[in-house]
């Protein structure tokens, strides 16, 4: 087993630690993609139906001040049956005015849904829906334009069903999910 390459990550993130100090750059725009994984269960149907699922998002952030900056983004997440297109803005609270920073990421937005199973049925349609999504994270330096994010969060997602039939007109179902997410990424 070669045990270079934990030893050589584990010397970089004690070295990238060792820069906390490192001043904020003046920069006004950056951009962050992160990809993670999402976990869960949906609680307005049936409790304990437990998802879990991956994800790739990109943000576009805008320094407001050198500890608060402010944006939109777009992610693509996938489950087992289910694909998720959020669009969202993003908010990112830095606790130190360094790099090295603890922050704090708020995401609210909506995300576009399809369903496979739905999706074979002609008289159902699945709809996206709301998203509110909390997180606390760490941003690292590695170098003065570029950084490592990583962060944990809770995300809750309302999704419907819509379905059409002879009986009623129209019959719509509200699918309410709580995520714990897990993601990291870069910012540059």
């Amino acid at each position: 087993m070669n045990r270079r390459g934990p030893l050589s990550f584990l010397l970089s993130f004690c070295i990238l630690f060792y820069l906390q100090g490192q001043e904020v750059s003046t920069n006004k725009f950056s951009s962050l993609l992160e990809v993670g994984a999402l976990g869960g269960t949906e609680i307005s149907r049936s409790p304990g139906d437990f998802k879990l699922g991956y994800k790739a998002q990109f943000s576009g952030l805008y320094s407001l001040k050198s500890n608060l900056s402010l944006g939109a983004g777009i992610a693509v997440e996938k489950y087992e049956r289910e694909t998720l297109v959020p669009l969202y803005f993003d908010l990112h609270s830095y606790l130190k005015n360094q790099i090295n920073s603890p922050f704090l990421n708020l995401q609210v937005g909506y995300a576009l849904a399809w369903h496979e199973d739905y999706a074979k049925l002609s008289n159902y349609n699945y709809k996206g829906g709301a998203f509110l999504g909390f997180y606390y994270g760490r941003r690292v330096p590695m170098s003065t334009k570029l950084s490592f994010n990583m962060a944990v969060g809770l995300r809750f997602q309302n999704l419907g069903v819509e379905i059409e039939n002879t009986f009623v007109d129209k019959y719509e179902e509200s699918i309410n999910f709580v995520l714990l997410e897990l993601k990291a990424g870069m910012q540059f």
